[in-house]
């Protein structure tokens, strides 16, 4: 079958990656994709991008400059390179590999803003544990990235990157768009860090958003300044520090960029 063909040979391109996946890997994908008649309109190109899906697409198109799947892999591998110890991580392996609608691009949203750190002095760890109380209970939990300066200080980050389809037709409702975006923030920060228990994490801690896959809220930003991003200064979650609003389109090759910060007093 020419889909898997093509992903066996695109394991070939990419060494790095390569090694994160098993044969018993292969052996279930294979299994997934026996069960479709027309693999590529049936799944490839109907779902979000994954890393099966990135492997079978990126030999689809001969213009390496417009093909997302070959600028998502090559992203991947490239990050590999950067932090090696990733492939010794169960949980990466694990998140790397999860076809789970839009878990890959949320992934590599984390291996964005820690590259990003990474290229400006900071020490990067990955997937700091913690605890928070819930219902009277104690709670594991791990934070995305935590981040060490040249002075030893500790930053967390946790990464989120919400996901939105914008309508296809009638005009776009300012108030509606940022109402809907700021509930967001709210329910992941309370998921996160609602009752952090005391000296969990010894740091800053920090929600960096990577807006652009809310399509509706990106198309807002480029319409307005980078002042509207101070609405959501009454949102942050009495148990963390600040927001980092971010947004990075890898599948279009393109550099991130770093919008705003914003920082409370968690003594307030």
């Amino acid at each position: 079958m020419e889909a898997i063909e093509l992903l066996k040979s695109s394991l070939i391109k990419y060494s790095l990656i390569s090694d994160l996946i098993s044969e018993k890997d292969v052996e279930k994908w294979v299994e997934k994709l026996n069960g479709f008649k027309d693999i590529n309109n049936e799944y490839v190109y109907k779902v979000n991008f994954n890393i099966l899906t990135s492997l079978i697409a990126q030999n689809q198109i001969i213009n390496s400059d417009i093909n997302p799947a070959f600028n998502l892999l090559n992203y991947l591998e490239d990050s590999l390179k950067i932090f090696p110890e990733l492939k010794k991580s169960n949980e990466f392996k694990r998140n790397i590999k999860s076809l789970d609608d839009f878990s890959f691009f949320s992934f590599l949203s984390e291996l964005s803003l820690a590259r990003h750190l990474k290229c400006n002095g900071f020490e990067v760890r990955f997937n700091k544990n913690y605890e928070r109380l819930k219902n009277g209970k104690s709670k594991p939990k791990n934070v995305d990235i935590e981040a060490i300066d040249r002075t030893g200080r500790t930053t967390y980050f946790e990464v989120y990157s919400p996901f939105k389809k914008a309508q296809e037709e009638g005009f776009l409702d300012i108030q509606s768009i940022g109402d809907s975006f700021e509930k967001k923030i709210e329910e992941k920060q309370y998921d996160k860090f609602d009752g952090l228990l005391p000296e969990q994490l010894n740091g800053k801690i920090i929600l960096a958003i990577n807006f652009i896959y809310d399509e509706e809220f990106s198309v807002l930003m480029t319409a307005l300044t980078k002042n509207h991003f101070r609405r959501f200064e009454n949102i942050i979650h009495k148990e963390i520090d600040g927001l980092l609003f971010f947004f990075h389109d890898i599948a279009k090759n393109e550099n991130a960029q770093f919008y705003s910060w914003y920082f409370k007093n968690k003594l307030e």
